[in-house]
């Protein structure tokens, strides 16, 4: 809401004040079923120019410039009265609610983008910890059992070349002891 200064306060009040004496909503449903032909009541017309109320802000011309969001005016670059064509920019605007979305949907995005980074390290961590146990495994099992080792297990030790390849290839026997 806008801050008044002491004398808009004090026409504001004053024409609160009139239009509740003098011109209340009552008085202006009577004009309208009556018919009255002016639309107005000429009387009470008088008495706000006599006020100085009748001065008119902005020309009746005035046309809307349409948009798709709601905007504020950042620059203008036509000025009235100028020559302009189709492709002519007459205004920069601005929409701080959507500049907003876009912000937050930038930090979003990079929230998503360090969560995907930190999964594919995770799943490099457990493929290399895997890689590491199967290698113990591989590296222990000799020594299990001496003799006659006649069972076999394979270990499937995926390398960082074999991933989505088949891994048959990298395959380990290893001993089982009975």
């Amino acid at each position: 809401m806008a801050v008044l200064s002491e004398e808009q306060t004090m026409l504001r009040d004053a024409a609160k004040s009139w239009a509740r004496e003098k011109s209340p909503v009552t008085a202006l449903r009577k004009l309208r079923d009556a018919g009255n032909p002016d639309g107005f009541d000429r009387a009470a017309w008088a008495e706000m120019c006599e006020m100085g109320w009748a001065g008119i802000l902005v020309p009746e011309d005035v046309e809307w410039i349409p948009a798709v969001s709601g905007g504020r005016i950042e620059k203008i670059l036509v000025l009235p009265g100028a020559a302009v064509g189709t492709n002519t920019i007459i205004l920069e605007l601005s929409n701080p609610e959507l500049a907003q979305a876009v912000f937050d949907a930038k930090w979003q995005l990079r929230g998503a983008e360090a969560d995907l980074t930190n999964l594919q390290v995770q799943l490099e961590s457990q493929r290399l910890t895997q890689q590491a146990a199967a290698a113990t495994a591989n590296a222990s099992a000799p020594s299990m059992n001496r003799g006659d080792s006649t069972r076999t297990s394979k270990v499937n030790v995926p390398s960082a070349n074999s991933r989505g390849t088949d891994t048959a290839s990298s395959a380990m026997r290893i001993p089982l002891s009975c």
